[in-house]
């Protein structure tokens, strides 16, 4: 009678481990910020940090996710050396994906101006490589892709034990929960830190509104327009004193 007790008591142990289908990760972003630096521009990396490290949260039910800025943690990076004063400011974020409908609505900030982007989730051509390891007590596996279209490499890791098909950014398209993630070979890193799976507030795991409405590739165009404007930096800006 014990041994059945037992066996009932794992089942529905497991049963409600695969019921983690609401609450919200917590992740460290860190992103390689020589990395996107021109390779010539050697004052720029006398000044910045080569590392940029922030928090980030995805809240998350079974088909929708929230992907956002922690602001209580937002800092401004302040430095100043010879008469150079920098500022590294973590930009608003907010993507919202609906994966039942199959769209996307982003809220993206850009030289301190919201604009709105609405989009079509595409399905991810992941591989799985057979590779697996534990993470926060929930057991991966690993996915990896080729993203021809941003010239990119992606290797992530999810979980089938949090049954929601997103993940930091805009990746996802898995069986499951991606709780980390590396991008082109560590320039940027997603790593979650803690799953509060009681923690959801249902009413914020909405889709952002304010901004002004652009396509994605309008607002592509628009970044790499100004990109070039500044001889193709990074985004920084250098204040000289």
């Amino acid at each position: 009678m014990k041994q059945v007790l037992l066996v009932i008591a794992l089942l529905l142990a497991n049963m409600y481990k695969y019921l983690d289908n609401q609450g919200v990760i917590l992740y460290e972003q860190k992103v390689n910020m020589h990395r996107r630096l021109p390779a010539d521009d050697q004052e720029a990396r006398q000044f910045i940090p080569e590392f940029q490290t922030s928090k980030m949260e995805l809240l998350f039910n079974k088909m929708e996710s929230l992907f956002r800025t922690v602001e209580e943690e937002e800092e401004d990076m302040d430095m100043e050396s010879g008469g150079v004063h920098i500022k590294i400011r973590q930009p608003e974020l907010a993507i919202f994906k609906n994966m039942s409908e199959k769209r996307s609505v982003e809220q993206r900030e850009f030289l301190d101006k919201k604009y709105l982007i609405e989009g079509d989730i595409v399905q991810t051509p992941w591989k799985l490589t057979g590779e697996s390891k534990e993470i926060l007590g929930y057991k991966c596996q690993q996915a990896t892709y080729k993203d021809t279209a941003q010239n990119r490499k992606v290797v992530a890791w999810f979980t089938g034990d949090i049954p929601c098909p997103s993940g930091p950014e805009m990746l996802g398209s898995l069986p499951g929960m991606i709780l980390e993630a590396d991008i082109n070979d560590g320039e940027v890193v997603y790593t979650a830190l803690k799953v509060d799976t009681k923690g959801l507030d249902v009413k914020a795991l909405k889709a952002p509104t304010s901004g002004k409405k652009m396509t994605r590739e309008e607002f592509k165009n628009m970044v790499d327009e100004h990109m070039k404007q500044m001889g193709g930096g990074s985004g920084i800006r250098i204040i000289r004193n």
